[in-house]
C-alpha cells in the first residue's frame, strides 16, 4: 500500500513539475470594442471616455491581431466632412472591423 502511495505521489509531483516547467501558451486577444459618441473626443474610445467616429476609425487602424467592434452611442453626429472608410478600415490578417 505504501508503494502505491509513493508511486502516486511521485507521478503527481512529476506531472506538476512538467506543467510548471512548460512554457505558458498565450491566448489570442479577444475582440476590442471601441466606443464613439456625438460629443466624443480623444483616442481613448472607452465607454467612460468615448471618442469621435473619426477617432474610433483611427484607433481601429492601429489595432493588430484581433477583431475590432465599433459601437456608436445614440444621438446626432454633426460631422464637418463625410466619414471616409477605405480598404484599410476593413480589418486585416483574417480579423474584422464591424
Amino acid at each position: 500500500m505504501n508503494v502505491i502511495r509513493r508511486t502516486a505521489a511521485a507521478v503527481t509531483a512529476a506531472a506538476l513539475a512538467a506543467l510548471v516547467a512548460a512554457p505558458a501558451a498565450q491566448a489570442a486577444p479577444g475582440t476590442r470594442t471601441l466606443y464613439a459618441a456625438p460629443d466624443g473626443h480623444g483616442a481613448t474610445c472607452t465607454v467612460a471616455r468615448p471618442c469621435s467616429p473619426e477617432g474610433a476609425r483611427d484607433q481601429a487602424r492601429t489595432e493588430t491581431g484581433r477583431d475590432i467592434r465599433v459601437l456608436l452611442k445614440g444621438g446626432t453626429y454633426q460631422l464637418d466632412a463625410p466619414l471616409r472608410l477605405g480598404a484599410e478600415d476593413s480589418g486585416r490578417d483574417g480579423h474584422t472591423v464591424t
